[in-house]
């Protein structure tokens, strides 16, 4: 096995300390995953990925978030895009909010959220992921077809006629 000797700061010892009694014996695999994330990380800026975070699950407005987890990825925003919905009935304001992504991976991932303008409405928030931009019915068609200039893709169906 390849030997490397790495240097540390004085200033460093107590976070390699702490690190070799909470994990004996793989300090270097620690090392190498964490050079891995910092090296993906410093690639995807290069390239203008963005590492995105969005909160899914029920998520309140003001302070009170409950039953929610967050997700990352690798990503590039394409699009946004909102549906308003008026219950004059309820005099209250709702709707979908949409955010449409490409993944590193080619992949477009779609974030939505239903919200409530009241506060003791729930409001939540979830994503699917699809492999082609026309999979996705959803959407506003400006929203999709600003997706598409973005891209350089057309969204014209091809006829074999």
């Amino acid at each position: 096995m390849p030997h490397k000797i790495i240097y540390f700061k004085d200033e460093d010892m107590p976070v390699l300390e702490e690190a070799e009694k909470q994990f004996p014996g793989q300090l270097s695999d620690i090392i190498v995953d964490a050079l891995r994330h910092y090296l993906e990380q410093k690639k995807a800026a290069a390239d203008q990925w963005e590492e995105i975070t969005l909160k899914i699950g029920d998520v309140s407005l003001g302070e009170k978030e409950i039953n929610w987890k967050k997700i990352k990825f690798l990503g590039k925003l394409l699009a946004k895009g909102n549906k308003l919905t008026t219950a004059a009935f309820f005099d209250t304001n709702h709707g979908v909010k949409y955010e449409l992504y490409l993944t590193k991976k080619g992949k477009y991932l779609l974030y939505t959220r239903n919200w409530h303008e009241k506060e003791v409405e729930r409001n939540s928030a979830d994503y699917e992921v699809y492999d082609d931009l026309k999979n996705i019915t959803q959407i506003p068609r400006q929203m999709l077809e600003k997706a598409c200039r973005v891209l350089g893709e057309d969204l014209a169906e091809t006829l074999d006629v």
